[in-house]
């Protein structure tokens, strides 16, 4: 069983301290947990079970020996922060992550901070994930440049200052992609929709037909600027953004069901149920456990299940992708059955919520790498606060357990 580093620090410190040097070196593994504790700090970590991103960002600041896995994990936390309405303080979880997701988790702030529309929060944020550029792997550097560039142009930066920041972006394709992001964050910013602009510089396209999964997120982005479906649109404009979004996402040449499901949301808010159907259908057509951000994909399809008529009529669907699941290898089978449970408490069926979800927990309590126990645990808080529900106190005992290596009771 794993000793707790709070508990390693309380032990081990005072006989490093110790007047007379230690008879002989410390040994690596010891020397590791030392360094662990000392960054996080000595205290026991508190799990609130009303507030699972809070939840979720302490389990993945416990990760160790796999950086870029601690790194992403505490990204998806910033993001969903961000997402959540809370800049603050996603802003603020951005700066303690250790490596280039610092400055992307400022930009997706950023980001949120334009949606609502506060321009001068956000161009600080994308200052902010300026700074230490130097530091980061010149592809760490470029993934930041195109980002930047996109959110900077709707913030106002003029065409030099973009292109100063796409200027050393190495592969033509990216630097397309980037382009066309910047294209349409102005139309944003000037709430002025351009076909012809659009297509003029989708032109530009490499004639290399290499994926530009940039184009997949402006398809999206197209979609804001329409109006709000309590307002009255012209059949013109939203047939328009349609065109725009079809083209984007046939240049594209990436996985582009997520932007579908977008697309399905839209019209489903617009009372348009037949576009909102097709695009569910075109959705579900692009699915597997293979993909990233599956389980949000099928809680997003969840989302719109009164498109097929009633509940009863999605459940065979629901189903059919919970024995795919089970089928899944030991490391991916904790956020499958997580998201499951997500989606039964859309459908209302929240006594199989609790089963899945306690499921979702034995199956990352038994994975014999303690950090992809964690990596199970943080996806059960992320799944928690994207429904609104707080953690249920077994959950929350059981999360524990996993904290401190303790076996996690069958319920």
């Amino acid at each position: 069983m794993k000793a707790p580093l709070f508990l390693v620090s309380l032990v081990v410190a005072p006989w490093l301290v110790a007047a007379e040097p230690p008879a002989a070196p410390i040994p690596p593994e010891v020397q590791t947990l030392l360094d662990e504790a000392a960054r996080r700090g000595p205290g026991e970590i508190v799990l609130d079970r009303k507030d699972p991103l809070a939840a979720a960002w302490h389990l993945a600041r416990q990760i160790s020996g796999d950086p870029d896995a601690a790194c992403w994990q505490q990204f998806r936390c910033v993001q969903a922060m961000a997402e959540a309405g809370k800049t603050h303080e996603a802003a603020a979880k951005a700066q303690e992550i250790a490596d280039y997701r610092s400055a992307l988790g400022s930009l997706n702030c950023a980001e949120a901070c334009l949606d609502a529309r506060d321009e001068k929060r956000a161009l600080e944020l994308v200052r902010r994930a300026e700074q230490g550029m130097d530091s980061f792997k010149p592809w760490q550097q470029q993934v930041l440049q195109v980002r930047m560039a996109a959110i900077g142009a709707q913030a106002g930066w003029d065409d030099a200052r973009v292109d100063e920041c796409l200027r050393d972006l190495e592969f033509e394709g990216d630097r397309f992609g980037a382009r066309m992001l910047v294209q349409v964050r102005r139309m944003l910013r000037n709430n002025a929709y351009d076909l012809a602009a659009l297509r003029k510089c989708l032109e530009e396209r490499p004639q290399k037909k290499a994926p530009v999964p940039e184009l997949v997120e402006a398809a999206q982005l197209l979609l804001r600027l329409a109006p709000p479906p309590s307002e009255k649109a012209g059949d013109g404009l939203l047939s328009g953004l349609m065109t725009g979004f079809d083209e984007l996402l046939r240049q594209s040449e990436s996985h582009s069901g997520q932007a579908w499901l977008k697309r399905a949301a839209f019209w489903h808010a617009r009372g348009d149920k037949d576009q909102a159907t097709a695009a569910l259908t075109r959705a579900q057509q692009q699915t597997g456990w293979h993909l990233d951000g599956a389980g949000e994909m099928y809680h997003q399809m969840a989302l719109l299940w009164d498109l097929r008529g009633s509940k009863d009529a999605v459940r065979p669907f629901f189903e059919a992708l919970e024995a795919k699941a089970r089928a899944l290898l030991p490391m991916y089978r904790p956020a499958a059955l997580a998201w499951l449970g997500a989606c039964c408490h859309v459908l209302g069926e929240e006594a199989r919520h609790d089963v899945l979800m306690n499921e979702a927990l034995q199956e990352a309590a038994a994975n014999e790498n303690p950090r992809m126990r964690l990596i199970g645990c943080v996806e059960i808080c992320l799944c928690h606060a994207r429904t609104g529900r707080p953690l249920s106190e077994e959950l929350v005992t059981g999360l524990r357990s996993v904290l401190v290596g303790s076996p996690v009771a069958a319920r």
